[in-house]
C-alpha cells in the first residue's frame, strides 16, 4: 500500500512542477449573473473572446396576444451563464464587458460560486442530450433519498428521489444552487 501512495505523490509533484513550468492556467467553473434577456448576447461576447462557457437553452412555445404561436429558444436558467475561467483573471473579464454582470456569490463561503468540474460536466452532458426532458426547480428540496442512477440515459449521475404529480423523478443538484428534475425508471435507481 505504501509504495502506491509514494508513487501517487511522485506523480502529483511531477505534474505540479510541469504545470508551473509551462504555465498551464487552473480553470474553474463560475456562474456569471446577468440581467434577464442578456444571456445570449453575453454568450456571443464570451465566444468571441474564446472563453469557454455554457448557456443551457430550451425550446418553448410562445403564444402571442393575436393567437399566433411560435417556438422560441430561451435560457433554462434565466440571468445565468456558466463560465470556465482561470480564477485569477475572472475579475478582469468583468471590467472589459459592456454588460452589467457579476459573479454569483456562494452564500456559504461568501466568495464567487464555483461549480465542481464533475458536476458541471454531468450537467452539460445532461443538457446536451436530454435538455428537453429537464425541468428546472427553483427551490432546494429537503426531503428524499439520495440515489445513484445505474442505467439508462442518466447512468452515473447522483441525485435525490422525489415525487412530482405522481411521477417518480430524480432531482440533480449543481452546488446546492440549481436543481434539475428528470423522469427516471425506478429500476435504474440504487439507494446511497
Amino acid at each position: 500500500m505504501l509504495p502506491i501512495i509514494a508513487e501517487l505523490w511522485v506523480i502529483l509533484i511531477i505534474s505540479l512542477f510541469i504545470s508551473s513550468i509551462i504555465n498551464i492556467p487552473f480553470m474553474e467553473w463560475f456562474v456569471l449573473k446577468t440581467l434577464p434577456r442578456q444571456e445570449k448576447k453575453i454568450k456571443e461576447y464570451l465566444d468571441k473572446k474564446n472563453i469557454e462557457n455554457f448557456l443551457p437553452l430550451r425550446r418553448e412555445l410562445h403564444k402571442y396576444v393575436n393567437g399566433r404561436k411560435k417556438i422560441i429558444v430561451v435560457p433554462i436558467l434565466p440571468a445565468a451563464i456558466f463560465v470556465h475561467i482561470d480564477p485569477e483573471i475572472r475579475f478582469d473579464l468583468l471590467r472589459g464587458m459592456k454588460y452589467k454582470v457579476q459573479w454569483m456569490i456562494d452564500l456559504f463561503t461568501g466568495s464567487s460560486m464555483i461549480i465542481p468540474e464533475k458536476q458541471m460536466q454531468n450537467f452539460i452532458l445532461l443538457m446536451q442530450y436530454h435538455g428537453e426532458e429537464v425541468e428546472i426547480i427553483q427551490t432546494p428540496i429537503q426531503k428524499g433519498t439520495k440515489v445513484l442512477v445505474t442505467g439508462g440515459n442518466f447512468a452515473g449521475i447522483v441525485g435525490e428521489v422525489i415525487k412530482i404529480n405522481g411521477e417518480r423523478k430524480v432531482v440533480l443538484s449543481l452546488n446546492n444552487s440549481f436543481f434539475i428534475s428528470v423522469s427516471i425508471d425506478v429500476k435504474y435507481l440504487k439507494m446511497l
